[in-house]
């Protein structure tokens, strides 16, 4: 078995082709990101879990921790969209 970039849900790959997983993922990194449990054409590659903010009279502070399957644009607390 072999972890999909240190998450948990792993993928069986045969121990002689595990040196070429990365080049056949390159630009695929998807293909590692959890199904929707509906819809399999969709799948999540970030996770948002812990938010903390902290706020006085002046001025604010958050911090967020997002697990990443592979790199993609996020929203963060505030964005218009």
């Amino acid at each position: 078995m072999l972890p999909c970039q240190g998450e948990s849900a792993p993928f069986q790959v045969p121990e002689p082709l595990k040196p070429w997983v990365g080049w056949v993922l390159h630009g695929h990194e998807e293909k590692q990101c959890p199904m929707a449990f509906n819809n399999e054409s969709l799948r999540s590659c970030s996770w948002t879990s812990r938010l903390t903010v902290t706020l006085n009279k002046t001025q604010g502070h958050f911090s967020q921790q997002i697990q990443m399957i592979k790199s993609e644009w996020i929203h963060l607390p505030g964005d218009e969209t």
